[in-house]
């Protein structure tokens, strides 16, 4: 007889002993049972804070998100709204720049990925399409608000490591002895 599922993990995720936080996630889960892992456990709290950071991951899904939160856009609007953002300028320090292929290709996973609905509005040509976000979706970006307010109040500290990662991002100019 095959063991029971672990409560809130695919069968396929590792129990607790497998990971170096194995003692500790012990102590915190107060599992009777090695093999479950608790919702409080802090491998299962890593591995659901990978998963949401998944979904956000794309260059431009926070702004199409937050172009969205006022309700629902046809394509044409959320490609302004949205390109009119211009993320990575302080990260990266290149101007980017929302195009066509990348919006088609980003509405899409996010329709996949269940944060968006798509609605087309039937006999009407050309076909009238809005895209809106999920319950879940909003659920989502709401929970992100105080990662923002975040750093919002540590604004020191990020401006420190984007010029930091901008210095060891540009290549190894060596030193040239003059005769």
């Amino acid at each position: 007889m095959a063991p029971p599922p672990r409560r809130g993990l695919p069968v396929s995720a590792p129990p607790c002993v497998h990971i170096p936080t194995a003692r500790f996630c012990k102590l915190w889960c107060r599992a009777a049972d090695e093999n479950v892992v608790a919702p409080t456990c802090p491998a299962g709290f890593l591995r659901d804070w990978y998963d949401a950071r998944a979904l956000l991951a794309a260059e431009w899904t926070p702004a199409i998100l937050i172009a969205l939160l006022d309700g629902p856009l046809q394509y044409k609007d959320i490609l302004a709204a949205a390109g009119a953002a211009r993320p990575g300028l302080r990260w990266g320090g290149r101007h980017r720049q929302l195009h066509e292929s990348i919006l088609s290709r980003s509405l899409h996973a996010l329709t996949r990925d269940g944060l968006l609905e798509r609605h087309e509005t039937p006999g009407t040509f050309p076909p009238s399409v809005h895209y809106c976000l999920t319950d879940a979706c909003r659920e989502l970006v709401e929970a992100v608000a105080p990662l923002a307010e975040w750093s919002a109040h540590h604004r020191e500290l990020i401006h420190r490591a984007q010029s930091l990662r901008a210095r060891a991002d540009r290549p190894h100019q060596p030193n040239r002895a003059t005769p």
